[in-house]
């Protein structure tokens, strides 16, 4: 929390890389851009921007590994 999506990008997809194809990986943030920001970069990457789970302050999203990426 407190880190722009952007600032998160790199890391996650370091995670993701290490995933089994099908796996999952859960990201919670309070950057508002966050859920467009994912699902372009899970767009570009062949991932899966799986479900989002908004709360007041902050969302948690769940980013499936694709065959692809």
């Amino acid at each position: 929390m407190g880190q722009s999506c952007v600032e998160l990008l790199l890391p996650m997809a370091k995670l993701v890389k290490g995933l089994a194809t099908g796996a999952v990986l859960r990201i919670v943030t309070d950057d508002p851009a966050a859920r467009e920001d994912l699902g372009a970069w899970c767009s570009m990457t062949g991932n899966e921007l799986a479900f989002v789970d908004r709360k007041v302050g902050y969302a948690t999203y769940y980013v499936r590994r694709g065959a692809l990426s």
